[in-house]
């Protein structure tokens, strides 16, 4: 066994192969355990007699993210009060409240051994843990929106009402490891992930990823099997609607005007460059080359003749084999988020967009402070505005979306042309979806507090 301070972790069995790492815990005695896959298992590779509690010996073993996931393991066990006073009882010698690590008036076991634990997990006073959801916010990703992710995330983390959530900041970097006490816990892999964060026992996932292996569903589908409820959108409308081709395929199947387009393998590309520039010649010049999975701007040329066309086809081919050549539509840009966190999806103003350079509402132009003109609401007439309001409402409908999503609408000389809808709108200071929140009145931690309430799985 391992005894830490009064708290005695029996190692009943421990199994290790390629994929499983497996600990069975017992906290009083063998009809009380619990078998979890911890990851961090792959770190102790001798047998353990004894080990006493002291920093040392806790800093070698154990991460603070370790003993979290075995502190909500034993919480699982001693939730019911009722049946485990006894077990309380023995916990709590030494101490005062117990909130699975406990708390005492003579110092925090937890901080003792060098281990900073959430706050509404370990304090002094009475308050019950249960009055907090605790959301896990997953930011970063492994794909070129990573760094935008980031961002997204930092501002939920710091504007989630802390009266009401307790905001645990999960990082995922480029190269697809899992981070739970970033920047300083150990990197694991995806399968190990999946187990841990179940662990945990999070009331809600706030997924501020953008882009593939984010916002395509996979990540969604993945808590679904969990049954771990998660803002934003299902899985089914979060794969369709980052699929630029095959969303505008449905949209306008319902009868909303969008741009022409076509797509090219880059096989095609590769096999013949003349037929593939015959077909996009098609479409007319300038067109948009763009990769139709991608966001923030990335991956995307505006080409103005055939001579560019290798140019941006490169451009498109850094993020993948998919080349999407959309026709370039001119007109006023314009952006409307849609909020549906209640009795339906309901419009929030438009936001009309001027960038200040070229025209071109590109990544800097997004992400470079002053770069753009955001209008909200949209210096346009009233009865054009309706209608891209009606317009994006209808898009979310369409594709199947929930808890929010922005679409980006052109109005043209003859009309309103729908070009994109994006399930995970960006959540920086810059980004367009909170400045149409705040034009109604609701302020971003409000707005972050309303997607996480309306969170669930499936």
């Amino acid at each position: 066994f391992i005894s830490l301070g009064f708290w005695r972790i029996e190692i009943l069995h421990f199994v290790q192969d390629d994929r499983r790492r497996t600990l069975c815990l017992a906290g009083i005695g063998p009809w009380e355990c619990v078998t979890y896959t911890w990851p961090f298992l792959t770190r102790i590779s001798h047998r353990f007699s004894t080990a006493t509690a002291d920093k040392a010996t806790l800093t070698r073993l154990f991460s603070p993210f370790d003993l979290d996931v075995a502190r909500h393991a034993v919480d699982r066990k001693v939730s019911n009060k009722s049946r485990h006073s006894n077990l309380l009882h023995r916990l709590a010698t030494k101490t005062g409240e117990i909130t699975g690590f406990p708390c005492s008036a003579k110092g925090n076991f937890a901080e003792s051994c060098g281990i900073v634990l959430p706050v509404s997990r370990c304090r002094e006073d009475k308050q019950s843990v249960s009055e907090k959801k605790r959301v896990a916010v997953l930011m970063g990703g492994a794909n070129a929106e990573h760094d935008i992710s980031m961002l997204s995330g930092s501002m939920v983390v710091e504007h989630l009402p802390p009266d009401r959530y307790e905001a645990i900041p999960i990082h995922i970097a480029k190269d697809g490891s899992w981070y739970f006490r970033p920047p300083n816990g150990p990197p694991i892999s995806f399968a190990d992930a999946m187990p841990a964060l179940s662990a945990l026992s999070m009331d809600c996932v706030f997924i501020a990823l953008h882009g593939p292996f984010g916002e395509d569903g996979r990540i969604q589908a993945a808590l679904d099997l969990l049954q771990i409820p998660y803002t934003g959108s299902g899985s089914g409308a979060s794969a369709l609607a980052i699929d630029k081709t095959r969303a505008k395929a449905v949209v306008s199947g319902a009868g909303i005007r969008v741009a022409r387009q076509i797509e090219i393998g880059g096989h095609d590309w590769d096999a013949s460059r003349d037929g593939a520039t015959g077909k996009i010649a098609d479409i007319g010049f300038p067109c948009v080359v763009k990769s139709p999975c991608l966001g923030s701007s990335l991956g995307m040329a505006i080409v103005e003749d055939t001579a560019a066309l290798p140019g941006g086809v490169a451009v498109v081919r850094e993020h993948g084999d998919r080349i999407m050549v959309e026709q370039f539509v001119e007109g006023t840009e314009l952006t409307c988020g849609v909020l549906d966190v209640g009795d339906g999806p309901v419009a929030l103003p438009v936001t009309e967009i001027r960038p200040k350079s070229d025209g071109y509402f590109d990544y800097d132009a997004k992400y470079t402070p002053g770069a753009t003109d955001e209008i909200t609401p949209a210096e346009i007439p009233g009865d054009v505005a309706e209608e891209v309001r009606d317009i994006a409402v209808r898009a979310h409908e369409i594709i199947g979306c929930r808890g929010f999503s922005r679409s980006d609408i052109f109005w043209t000389g003859d009309g309103l042309v729908w070009l994109e809808i994006n399930t995970i709108p960006g959540l920086t200071q810059m980004s367009l979806f909170p400045k149409g929140a705040r034009a109604v009145g609701t302020s971003f931690p409000e707005l972050l507090g309303l997607l996480v309430d309306a969170a669930r799985w499936g």
